[in-house]
């Protein structure tokens, strides 16, 4: 059986449009108008620009339910020269949308969401690089975040604890959110936060951090201590805010140290770290000086040596001897006495 090659990308379509559960499905020949370069091709299949920096398609859009939604289009991008178009939603300042190169259609997501009232709206794309194939776009609700659970409260008595909120300076791509109250990181490998951290002795220290974690692919930061090289720290993951314990120890210097959290992966909150003893150089206290104990007088040696008068008079008293023959006799008697 002989396959047509127009069969089988209709085939490569059906398949990438099935990938994501669209809540809003838009085909490229929906378009409501098109002025410039711009152009359906292929029997109306596709959306291209056949100039650079030229041409719009305006596209209505009616979108059921109020939230926060994610943009999605299946393209062709043949060259890197040709991978690209701008958008923008509701007469906004229209952005870039960049698309991996591909010679067969794929879906590219937007990195970022767009908050959408119901109703309708009005999405515009205008040519950037020529020649890109849109087949169609997509509108994808991002469902509502999980209530996010109560910090837990270290109990392994910090000798230092740091509350998110208390960051020196951040950078593009690390942000205090929900009322400053956590750290994160919106974009993985992106992103800075500097804590200053006041170390009351020298010492090895434990250190720990309370933190949500939710998926595998959001559970880890790298952090770095007085611009030595970073270092990973990966979380347990988890529904709830939980302390994770760095695997190794922490020696540091009495003073201040420079803390630096940078993202390795998105969306991990971070609530505050701390860092506990585990031994100390401070100073032992000194100790009081032992009192000099008061010499106790030793006891008489005995009754001998008391004092007479203690006593009375001691009187040597005679006791009369037995003489040697009664005592011949009186065994004598005994030996008699003896039965056979």
């Amino acid at each position: 059986m002989k396959i047509s090659l127009a069969a089988i990308f209709a085939i490569l379509f059906m398949a990438h449009t099935k990938v994501f559960a669209a809540d809003i499905a838009v085909p490229a020949n929906s378009v409501t108008s098109l002025a410039g370069s711009a152009s359906l091709i292929e029997s109306g299949k596709y959306l291209t620009f056949t100039k650079a920096n030229s041409g719009l398609a305006v596209y209505k859009v009616q979108v059921p339910t109020s939230g926060t939604y994610r943009l999605r289009a299946l393209v062709i991008a043949r060259k890197t020269t040709e991978n690209s178009v701008y958008f923008s939603l509701d007469g906004q300042s229209k952005v870039a949308f960049e698309f991996a190169v591909s010679s067969v259609l794929n879906s590219n997501e937007y990195p970022g969401s767009f908050s959408l009232t119901a109703g309708t709206h009005e999405i515009v794309f205008s040519g950037k690089e020529p020649y890109i194939k849109l087949a169609s776009f997509d509108l994808i609700q991002v469902p509502a975040p999980a209530p996010v659970p109560t910090p837990v409260v270290d109990s392994g008595q910090p000798e230092v604890q740091v509350n998110a909120n208390e960051a020196t300076s951040l950078s593009s791509g690390a942000n205090l959110i929900e009322s400053n109250k956590y750290l994160t990181f919106s974009e993985a490998e992106t992103g800075a936060a500097l804590y200053k951290v006041n170390v009351s002795a020298a010492g090895t220290y434990k250190f720990r951090v309370n933190v949500l974690a939710r998926k595998e692919t959001e559970n880890s930061v790298y952090f770095a201590i007085d611009s030595q090289t970073k270092k990973t720290f990966e979380f347990a993951v988890s529904s709830s805010f939980a302390i994770n314990e760095y695997p190794g120890t922490l020696s540091l210097t009495a003073g201040t140290h420079n803390f630096v959290f940078s993202g390795k992966e998105p969306y991990v909150k971070m609530a505050s770290f701390s860092l506990v003893t585990v031994s100390s150089s401070a100073p032992a206290p000194t100790p009081a000086p032992a009192p000099t104990p008061t010499p106790t007088p030793l006891p008489s040696q005995g009754l001998l040596d008391a004092a007479p008068s203690q006593f009375g008079s001691l009187t040597q008293t005679s006791f009369p001897m037995t003489p040697a023959s009664s005592i011949s006799d009186a065994a004598a008697k005994l030996t008699l006495a003896s039965p056979g």
